[in-house]
C-alpha cells in the first residue's frame, strides 16, 4: 500500500474508487432493473453473471 499517505489522502482516493466503480457499474444495473420491470430479465442477468463469473 502507501504508507506516505495520510489518512485524508487515503479516504479521497477510496472515494475516487469508489465513483468510478459505481459509475462503471450504474448502466448495467439500470439496464437490469428496466428490463426486470418489462418482463424476465434473463438474456442481461446472463450476460452479467458471464462477465462478473457469478455463480448460480
Amino acid at each position: 500500500r502507501l504508507p506516505a499517505l495520510d489518512v485524508a489522502a487515503r479516504a479521497e482516493i477510496r472515494q475516487a474508487f469508489d465513483r468510478y466503480a459505481a459509475k462503471l457499474l450504474h448502466p448495467p444495473l439500470v439496464s437490469l432493473r428496466s428490463e426486470s420491470r418489462a418482463g424476465v430479465p434473463h438474456g442481461l442477468l446472463d450476460a452479467l453473471k458471464r462477465l462478473f463469473d457469478l455463480k448460480d
